[in-house]
This record gives C-alpha cells, sequence and structure tokens, in this order.
C-alpha cells in the first residue's frame, strides 16, 4: 500500500507527544528505539487514515453511481413521453367514441319518448 502522510502537521505532532508520554515509563534499550518505535507508530496511525479515506471515497463513488443509476430509471425520455402522448391520445378517441354512442341512445330514447307522449295525445 502506497504510504501518504494524510495526517496534518498538528495531528502528527499531538500523537508523537502522547506517544512520547507514553513510552516514558516502557524500556527501551535506546532513545533511537524509543524515537523508531514512535515513528512506526505514527506510520501505522497514517496507513490507517489512508485506508479509511480509500474505503469512504470508494463508498462514496459507490453511493453516487446507484443515484445516477436511480435518477435514469426515473427520469423519462422523449421516447417515453411521446409514447404516453399516444397512449393518452389513444384513451381521448375511445372516450370520445363512448360518449357519441352514448349521446346517440340518449337522443333516441328522448326522441321515442317525445313520439310515444304524442301519440298517446
Amino acid at each position: 500500500m502506497q504510504q501518504t502522510n494524510s495526517l496534518n502537521v498538528a495531528a502528527e505532532k499531538v500523537i508523537h507527544d502522547f506517544l512520547k508520554r507514553f513510552t516514558d515509563n516502557k524500556h527501551f534499550a535506546t532513545d533511537k528505539e524509543k524515537e523508531e518505535f514512535i515513528e512506526e507508530t505514527i506510520k501505522v496511525v497514517n496507513i490507517v487514515v489512508d485506508d479509511t479515506k480509500s474505503s469512504n471515497n470508494i463508498r462514496v463513488n459507490e453511493l453516487k453511481q446507484e443515484i445516477v443509476d436511480e435518477l435514469r430509471n426515473e427520469l423519462a425520455t422523449k421516447a417515453d413521453m411521446k409514447a404516453e402522448f399516444a397512449k393518452m391520445r389513444q384513451e381521448i378517441a375511445e372516450s370520445k367514441t363512448d360518449i357519441i354512442k352514448w349521446l346517440s341512445a340518449f337522443q333516441i330514447t328522448v326522441v321515442s319518448v317525445a313520439v310515444a307522449i304524442i301519440k298517446l295525445f
């Protein structure tokens, strides 16, 4: 894994000072060993931070792709809209035909009733 220095200078100093205090009670043969331990620990922290950033970036990219895919599925294209309008026009035409049939039947009924009433008088 490529090592980058993900920690800013202030964070690295805080960790360094903490480790220095932590290692004061530990027994190291030399101060060099102590410093090497501190530096190795900081490297490990950097690796963990890098890994966490990488995992978060991957998850963010996955979420972004899911959102884009979902939007593409939900958005209507021109072809979708044309097909929907054609279907609506067909339904309107069918409704017009039904209305004309019912009005014709109603008018015939009205005329029949009128003729029946005239014959009675």
